[in-house]
C-alpha cells in the first residue's frame, strides 16, 4: 500500500525514496510532487544480514511503477528483498518460493 501511494503523488516522474533504519526495524517509503503534495509512509521490517559489520543504513529512490510490478508477482503476505549496495540492483522475491526472482535497478541521483 505504501508504494501504491507514490504512485498517485508521484504522477510525472513516479519515484519514491526509500530509507533504511535498521536499528528502528523501519523502511521509510517517500513520494513528493510540488504541486500535489507528499506521502511518507513507515514500514516494519526485519533486516537480516551476512555481514553483522555491515550495519549502515540506506538511502536510495526506486521507480515506485515497476517496483509495484515486481511486488504484485508475488503471491504472498511476506517479501524478501536482498540489498547490497544503493548503486546496485535489489532482488524481490517470496521468501517461500524461490522460483520468481523479480530485479530492480535504482534510478541515478
Amino acid at each position: 500500500n505504501a508504494l501504491q501511494l507514490t504512485t498517485f503523488i508521484a504522477t510525472n516522474y513516479a519515484f519514491c525514496n526509500i530509507k533504511s533504519e535498521k536499528e528502528k526495524g523501519l523502511l521509510k517509503v517517500t513520494a513528493k510532487e510540488n504541486n500535489i503534495g507528499s506521502t511518507k509512509k513507515s514500514l516494519k521490517v526485519s533486516f537480516e544480514e551476512e555481514n553483522k559489520e555491515k550495519q549502515e543504513d540506506f538511502e536510495v529512490n526506486y521507480n515506485s511503477n515497476y517496483f509495484l510490478d515486481g511486488l504484485q508477482k508475488i503471491n504472498n503476505e511476506n517479501i524478501k528483498i536482498n540489498f547490497t549496495t544503493v548503486s546496485k540492483p535489489i532482488f524481490i522475491s517470496s521468501p517461500n518460493d524461490t522460483s520468481f526472482v523479480y530485479l530492480l535497478m535504482p534510478l541515478n541521483r
